[in-house]
């Protein structure tokens, strides 16, 4: 499981160039991890690793940010639904 979560934090970030703002689906994206991380906190397995994992969040905004609009859609469609199963799987641990 924290393979997993490293992975879904990093693999939108192997792209470099630059954007204004953020694109539709990385927006989906960095709100399914605002929710993943407040799921996370509720479970006592995962708390030790949330300070790392937000920061990890903050610093993977910061690059997607600066990607171009087209390279944040292909890192971050396939994230979203990396995201998505990570959630469902959370949710039956609680």
């Amino acid at each position: 499981m924290k393979k997993l979560i490293i992975a879904l934090f990093l693999f939108p970030f192997a792209f470099t160039s630059f954007a204004a703002e953020m694109s539709p689906s990385c927006q989906q994206y960095f709100k399914a991890i605002d929710d993943y991380l407040e799921m996370a906190g509720k479970n006592e397995a995962m708390k030790a690793q949330l300070d790392t994992m937000k920061g990890q969040y903050e610093q993977g905004k910061q690059q997607m940010a600066s990607l171009p609009a087209e390279s944040q859609e292909q890192a971050c469609k396939p994230a979203l639904a990396s995201i998505e199963q990570a959630m469902t799987q959370l949710k039956s641990m609680q």
